[in-house]
């Protein structure tokens, strides 16, 4: 899984706005997975795909540009819920310096 990490993380550094409705889809969800399994994968994993998580938001963010499109809004809002509420739950969760 860390390899398919690395991979995402590669993806969404050179991910174009015609890409983007059919990427951000797919990938927002499978990172709410892993950032919401600390039971399954370790914190290092979960580290990553927060960063994998931010880099995708903050290219969305990018390629809107300052004014945020109505389809831009479409695409992240139906999965905003489900990231803000694993964010949520993992700081919430008592810190194990030993996982990180």
């Amino acid at each position: 899984a860390r390899g398919s990490l690395e991979c995402l993380s590669i993806t969404v550094a050179d991910i174009d706005e015609q890409q983007l409705p059919v990427a951000i889809p797919v990938l927002l969800p499978e990172l709410v997975r892993i950032i919401s399994s600390p039971q399954v994968y370790p914190g290092n994993m979960i580290n990553h795909a927060l960063r994998v998580l931010h880099d995708s938001l903050s290219t969305i963010v990018e390629i809107a540009g300052k004014a945020i499109s109505k389809q831009t809004i479409a695409l992240i809002t139906p999965h905003m819920p489900q990231v803000l509420q694993a964010i949520c739950n993992l700081l919430a969760a008592p810190l194990n310096f030993a996982q990180l």
